[in-house]
């Protein structure tokens, strides 16, 4: 009876009936109240919600088959519906429109709010950035998040401002070698999620893109190294990936000296005439495509150092990002979609 909703007579005690067949006795009490059982899914299902499972054809299609949301709410991840191509003409970059590249957050700080470093969306409340734009700052007092506005001082409809909650910055984040240069920031409230902000997808701890992909960073740092502000809009270069061994060859070999050494946990990128990310664009991402054959993007680095600014035949250098996805999925307690 309580299958449908009705109460049990209260003169009616049927625990201490054992089932039978006999069609006078209480029967059924026991199966209609014992634990469903959880099977493990098959080859083509996920686990929904914890006592089910549904087709994989169901994520990502646009319904809700899951009490917790957890077959669509990851299905925004690296895609741009609001972007178009622009003819419109980081150094030597092109500025963007509103949705082209909705996962970059510009970080501001002090009573001014100034900008001092970019980041990327990865979840509703988790953007990722340099550790070397945090610092040995454990107060994320205030710090605030640009979240959907292109140019710095303009207004926009689409621009989103959150506090800093936490900040966590790699245990084994070293400022001497700027090695682990990656930490998470936690936001005070949740971000809004549309056409113009959204997150970009993370790489799994197995991905590797391919040398040569072509790739971009965007961000509101110095157009050349000889500028005295930071740009007043969000611009985009595109870069390509190079050899890791070739990289580690042209910083050895070039005529500016540096104290940092390429490592395991670095990629590189860039290296082009008058192309590159600047001062100002540390903690924004190199952003590469996830999917050659369609319009998805994931966060393959971390803006980290470099030797100047589009110094020819430098490439710069970024925290490999698939390095660190234990890590992510651990800080942000499963928060964020890491493969």
């Amino acid at each position: 009876m309580e299958i449908f909703a009705l109460p049990w007579p209260k003169e009616l005690n049927c625990s201490s009936v054992p089932d039978s067949n006999d069609t006078t006795v209480c029967t059924g009490f026991n199966e209609a109240n014992e634990t469903p059982q959880i099977r493990d899914c098959d080859e083509d299902e996920v686990q929904c919600d914890t006592d089910r499972c549904i087709a994989k054809s169901y994520i990502c299609d646009g319904f809700q088959d899951c009490r917790d949301y957890s077959d669509e709410k990851f299905c925004l991840c690296g895609s741009r519906p609001a972007y178009y191509p622009s003819p419109l003409r980081v150094v030597n970059g092109d500025e963007v429109k509103p949705g082209t590249w909705p996962f970059v957050v510009e970080l501001l700080g002090g009573r001014r709010r100034v900008h001092f470093c970019g980041a990327v969306i990865i979840g509703q409340r988790w953007v990722m950035t340099a550790a070397h734009c945090i610092g040995p700052k454990r107060k994320s007092d205030g710090i605030y998040l640009n979240i959907g506005g292109i140019r710095r001082f303009a207004y926009s409809k689409y621009r989103q401002t959150k506090r800093a909650k936490v900040f966590y910055v790699h245990p084994d984040y070293s400022s001497m070698t700027v090695e682990n240069d990656i930490a998470l920031i936690e936001t005070s409230s949740p971000i809004q999620f549309n056409d113009y902000v959204r997150p970009v997808c993370l790489p799994g701890s197995d991905d590797e893109t391919p040398v040569g992909t072509r790739c971009y960073v965007a961000g509101w740092g110095k157009t050349g190294k000889n500028e005295a502000d930071f740009s007043p809009t969000l611009m985009e270069v595109s870069l390509n990936i190079v050899e890791w061994r070739k990289c580690k060859k042209d910083i050895d070999n070039a005529p500016i000296t540096t104290p940092f050494e390429l490592k395991s946990n670095n990629i590189c990128a860039g290296g082009g005439f008058s192309h590159d990310a600047c001062s100002g664009d540390s903690g924004g991402s190199l952003l590469c495509p996830s999917d050659p054959s369609g319009d998805t993007w994931k966060a393959t680095g971390i803006v980290s150092w470099g030797l100047g600014c589009a110094v020819p035949n430098i490439p710069g250098v970024y925290t490999q990002v698939s390095k660190y996805a234990s890590w992510i999925r651990n800080v942000t307690r499963n928060g964020v979609m890491v493969p």
